[in-house]
């Protein structure tokens, strides 16, 4: 609204916009934190402003400056197909990285900084296992992209009529813009599967991702070297679970969506579990003895006024 009133203005608004987002992003989790309790006994989050910047602001600062060094590159090397092959190769090894470091040091922020009632959660992670779950990402994105673009070609070169396509094109020869147009309407069914294909093709490789990394994850945290978490959500049947999701919602023209909120968090919950060196019960009373008293945990809610859940 003020963009559209004072379009001068757009710019300074969305710098101070993004000065503030590791700002937001660090209220939002202590007011989320600070809101949930497990039996009584509060979770905390303790993570600093400074750290906040440096991860959610600093990080993509350097990531946007790698993304123009690898673009000035190509272009000084345009003439050299063989170097611009190498440095997309280098860039894309960047890219990959990064996104590894990126997601490591965003993770130990946020686990590390938390506490339930007095004990601190910890997780051991390196970049490492995070580079090969984002690169065999990738690589299944490409493989299945790949084996359905040449499956849906084959069926296009079978049922799509290219002398009719052509035909249409050239009674339009002196109306380019109407051709086209024309040519679009008669390949929108298999535009439309296409783009139905991408999408399910994102929705199979974030499943991967999503469930490779949460095992990961999990496996590595522990709360006082007692509490060890486990993830068992396996990719196949999650990337069914998403995949039905989608297509459910959308022939029931989004009515199913509440429906498959519940059967992701369903999914989810029973395929999440803890082990405990100890007893149960046990660690439970402990916990609830060692927490503040109730004046202290009002005081950390109400420290939280500005706080926005993301």
């Amino acid at each position: 609204m003020v963009a559209s009133l004072f379009p001068i203005a757009a710019i300074p608004l969305l710098i101070i916009f993004i000065l503030i987002i590791p700002w937001i992003i660090l209220r939002s989790l202590k007011f989320s934190l600070n809101v949930t309790s497990f039996n009584n006994v509060h979770f905390k989050f303790i993570g600093g402003i400074k750290e906040s910047y440096l991860i959610y602001l600093g990080l993509p600062i350097i990531f946007i400056f790698m993304i123009g060094l690898v673009t000035f590159c190509i272009i000084q090397f345009k003439e050299s197909p063989i170097a611009i092959g190498v440095i997309i190769l280098l860039g894309i090894v960047m890219y990959i990285i990064s996104i590894a470091y990126f997601t490591l040091v965003k993770t130990r922020y946020m686990i590390n900084h938390t506490k339930y009632g007095n004990s601190e959660l910890e997780t051991k992670l390196n970049t490492s296992c995070f580079i090969k779950i984002i690169f065999n990402t990738f690589l299944l994105s490409a493989v299945i992209s790949i084996i359905g673009s040449l499956l849906i070609g084959g069926i296009s070169y079978l049922f799509v009529n290219v002398s009719e396509i052509s035909s249409t094109y050239n009674t339009y020869v002196d109306d380019p813009q109407t051709g086209i147009m024309m040519v679009m309407m008669m390949l929108a069914p298999i535009l439309i599967i296409y783009y139905l294909f991408m999408i399910v093709t994102s929705l199979i490789s974030f499943s991967y991702y999503f469930t490779r990394q949460r095992s990961y994850i999990f496996k590595n945290t522990n709360i006082d070297d007692e509490v060890e978490f486990f993830s068992n959500m396996k990719f196949i049947p999650y990337s069914f679970i998403l995949v039905s999701n989608l297509l459910l919602t959308i022939f029931t023209l989004g009515l199913a969506y509440p429906w498959a909120k519940v059967r992701v968090v369903k999914y989810t919950l029973s395929n999440t579990s803890i082990l405990m060196n100890r007893d149960f019960e046990g660690y439970i009373s402990a916990k609830q003895k060692e927490k503040s008293g109730l004046g202290d945990q009002i005081g950390d809610t109400l420290d939280v006024d500005i706080g926005i859940p993301i």
